[in-house]
């Protein structure tokens, strides 16, 4: 058995250093949890909102609903993008937008 298998099994004893230090890794995963909260999750969503005002608009968001719409297609004269906060289009120009 290589070193890096031994590093796996488990050995009499074992189970009872576990329990007898239960609080420290109990502490230390809810340390490890709240520095993982605040790393960004790397999914990015690409889509497309739906029309309102003769035109929509391409978006990106990330996996906790945080993005901007990326650029209009349609008719709508004056160029302008919505942030989109919880998965909600900001009203901008005067007009909302829904995700698709």
């Amino acid at each position: 058995m290589s070193d890096r298998a031994d590093h796996f099994t488990w050995k009499e004893g074992d189970l009872e250093v576990v329990k007898g230090n239960k609080s420290k890794l109990k502490k230390s995963l809810r340390e490890i949890h709240k520095n993982l909260a605040g790393v960004p999750d790397p999914l990015i969503v690409n889509g497309v909102t739906t029309v309102d005002d003769d035109h929509s608009h391409p978006y990106q968001r990330d996996n906790d609903g945080k993005g901007t719409t990326t650029g209009q297609i349609g008719t709508h004269g004056i160029p302008h993008i919505h942030s989109i906060t919880n998965f909600n289009v900001a009203t901008a120009q005067g007009h909302i937008h829904e995700l698709i």
